[in-house]
Formats: C-alpha cells, structure tokens, sequence
C-alpha cells in the first residue's frame, strides 16, 4: 500500500497531467473525500510539529509563526485554507471556462497536500542529519508544488495552455490575498483588534 502510494506520488511529480487523470478515475464520493481531507489535515500537523522541535524557529521569528506550536489552532487554520483552495480552484476556474466539477478539484486539491506530505516525511527524515538539506528540499518542491498545481488544475477544468493557467493563478491569487486583508481589516476594526505596525 505505501509502496504503491510512494510511485503514484512519483509519477505525480514526474507527469503531473497523468497522475491527475489517475487520481480523478477513482471519483471516490464526497463524504470520503472530505474525511481523506481532515485525515491529510491533521498528519500534516503531526508531522510540522516534529518538524518544529528538530528546526525550532530563531527567537525573533517566532511573532511569525504564532500558531507553530498550537496544533488545533494550526490543523483549524491549515483546513480551512485548503477549503478555500478547493473553493478558489473551482469557482474561478469555472469563470474562466473551465468544466471541472467540485469533487474534481477537492480530489486534486487532496492529491497535492498528499504529495507535499510525503516530502515532508523526507523533509523529517533529512532534518536528523542535515536540517540545511532538509530546508532546501522543502523549498525546492515548494516551488515545485506550484508546477504540479497549474497542470491539476488544467486537467481539472479542460484547458489546454499551462501559461493561461499559470497567469490565471497568479492573479487569482492576489485577488484573495488582497480579499482576504479587506475582511481581516473589517475584522480587526469591528472586534477592535490592534493590527501590528509593518
């Protein structure tokens, strides 16, 4: 079972656009996807936390990271990003043309979290000998995550040109972040929280 989830995620990486196709042919139901979701969710926690005590941040970071040592608090913020992800990637997608169904992009959505928590398993594993090497995989499959995602997400929705899909994600993007900072600003004033100085 690992053995075989070990090559799907390598042949993921290796040709996202067919590792894609091969998680959407399962169409698990709903309800399962949602369950596989919390589960993704919360051995991601489990294993940032391992991660935090074998590369503990610097003291000045730490205002950076406030929830780094608050599990619940983590596993609460980190699924309801990856909700909004499954949210952004069908309904802007769908704006643009596309045809994916919801269930299609929560899938995908999954499989990349999948992906990136067997690199952090390496990421655990590198970080007992070379904390350096452990930092630098993660980065580099950081980055690498985003060229999985734009071709789950063509697969998803139909399109056919990796650079419309690129684009399209990065301005989607900053139409969250910048929605997001609108309503953490109303927040903030309606609730009278103090927002820190830049």
């Amino acid at each position: 079972m690992i053995a075989q989830l070990l090559q799907m995620v390598q042949f993921s990486v290796q040709s996202p656009k067919q590792g894609a196709e091969m998680v959407l042919a399962a169409k698990p139901s709903r309800e399962i996807l949602w369950m596989i979701l919390a589960l993704v969710v919360a051995l991601s926690v489990i294993l940032s936390q391992f991660m935090a005590y074998l590369m503990p941040a610097p003291a000045e970071q730490e205002v950076l990271v406030p929830f780094r040592y608050s599990p619940v608090m983590f596993a609460l913020i980190m699924w309801g990003l990856l909700v909004l992800m499954v949210c952004c990637t069908h309904y802007i997608g769908a704006m643009f043309g596309g045809t994916g169904a919801f269930d299609d992009s929560l899938t995908v959505v999954i499989w990349l979290q999948t992906i990136l928590l067997v690199i952090q398993v390496v990421q655990l594993v590198l970080a007992l000998f070379s904390p350096t090497i452990s930092g630098i995989i993660g980065l580099v499959f950081g980055l690498l995550s985003i060229w999985i995602f734009v071709n789950f997400v063509a697969v998803v929705h139909g399109f056919k040109s990796l650079t419309y899909v690129f684009v399209g994600l990065v301005l989607s993007l900053f139409g969250v972040v910048f929605g997001l900072s609108l309503l953490f600003v109303f927040m903030s004033i309606l609730f009278g929280i103090n927002l820190p100085n830049a």
